[in-house]
């Protein structure tokens, strides 16, 4: 949903770019990018590392990282946002086991056990704290599914 509300937001700002950002350079690399720059954001990229390949893609036009990240945040939040969610190594993980995170708390596993089967190389804490926050009707699964094994327990 938020690559779609980029693609919107992309086309608005190309009908009104000629009146707004006529002398940003760094604006007009990052429009003119804009698809690839989603791309590297979406695999996990973050706004450092989208910053260098860039520079490394378009040695010719010289911009520093603090021209860049605030033509970033003005072009689309969002994707900006996304961008800086990505400095987090425990969300990454988690995003690339979504399909085995969500079986397994569909299945009825805690959230203690489905941090034991996918995550155990990272702390319980981190786990829940960034499943939470990216994911929160699985976290909030997860829980039920452990008052539902209380229940039981106890009758």
């Amino acid at each position: 949903m938020i690559f779609y509300l980029i693609d919107k937001e992309v086309k608005d700002r190309e009908m009104s770019f000629n009146t707004t950002h006529e002398k940003s350079e760094i604006y007009r690399l990052i429009l003119r990018e804009s698809e690839l720059i989603t791309a590297w954001v979406k695999s996990g990229d973050t706004p450092s590392a989208v910053y260098g390949k860039l520079r490394d893609k378009k040695p010719d036009i010289i911009f520093s990282i603090n021209g860049f990240l605030y033509n970033l945040r003005n072009f689309n939040y969002a994707l900006y946002e996304t961008a800086t969610k990505n400095k987090s190594k425990t969300r990454l993980i988690i995003l690339n086991h979504y399909d085995d995170i969500a079986s397994a708390i569909r299945a009825g596993h805690t959230l203690k056990g489905v941090y034991k089967l996918v995550c155990p190389h990272i702390t319980y804490n981190c786990f829940i704290t960034q499943l939470r926050k990216t994911y929160p009707d699985l976290h909030s699964q997860g829980k039920a599914n452990r008052s539902n094994k209380n229940r039981i327990i106890a009758n």
